[in-house]
């Protein structure tokens, strides 16, 4: 019948969304669907340096500041603490 239909219809449509959901909860990792912070920071580092507003740095300095901004590590303890594995 039609109610049956549209039971089945609107539940699957919430195991979607919440597919999705988890999908979206920890963007930062190493997942194909996660965001490249490493690009992130080579592009936002080249860009600094082609305004002059960044002076070159040694790389070890650079990595200095990168790990500082190391979001990822943040999150993936933050999940580890809410009781998640720490891995995506």
């Amino acid at each position: 019948s039609v109610g049956s239909g549209v039971s089945f219809l609107s539940t699957m449509g919430f195991f979607a969304l919440n597919a999705v959901a988890e999908e979206l909860e920890y963007p930062f990792g190493k997942n194909p669907n996660d965001l490249p912070l490493d690009a992130y920071l080579i592009n936002l580092k080249e860009n600094l340096r082609s305004q002059g507003l960044l002076r070159d740095k040694s790389a070890m300095e650079w990595n200095k500041i990168r790990g500082a901004v190391h979001i990822r590590s943040i999150f993936s303890a933050a999940k580890k603490n809410a009781g998640g594995d720490g891995e995506d």
